[in-house]
């Protein structure tokens, strides 16, 4: 606040959104779906995280409720699709194109393999 009560001016420039927040910025990517299964598609990248895997098992041991229902599976075609769009399209601006050609070579790979996998889903 300023001396006259006034809450401070917002900064201008590349720090204008940065410098106004007061909280740790969460992955938003992923947590406006409300979907507790959205987090098992980038758990994924680490290692099993599907049905009868050591985090689903721990998960429902904690008290949390996650069946897999063609609807689920579903939802978790199109989430692996659109966390594959995410690393595809953030390679440009981290510079990963062509500081990293591996991981963007990787990501491209990711999300043609999941298009695929929903287009097949989408078929059955």
């Amino acid at each position: 606040m300023r001396g006259n009560g006034a809450p401070p001016a917002a900064p201008v420039g590349p720090r204008r959104l940065s410098s106004r927040l007061r909280r740790p910025v969460r992955d938003h990517e992923r947590a406006f779906f409300g979907d507790p299964a959205a987090e098992l598609v980038s758990l994924e990248l680490g290692g099993a995280a599907g049905e009868g895997s050591e985090v689903v098992t721990g998960y429902r041991e904690a008290g949390g409720e996650l069946e897999f229902t063609p609807g689920r599976a579903h939802r978790l075609a199109l989430y692996r699709v659109y966390l594959g769009l995410i690393l595809v399209i953030e390679s440009e601006p981290r510079g990963f194109r062509t500081s990293d050609p591996e991981h963007y070579a990787w990501s491209r790979a990711h999300l043609a393999t999941h298009l695929d996998a929903l287009r097949q889903h989408c078929a059955a």
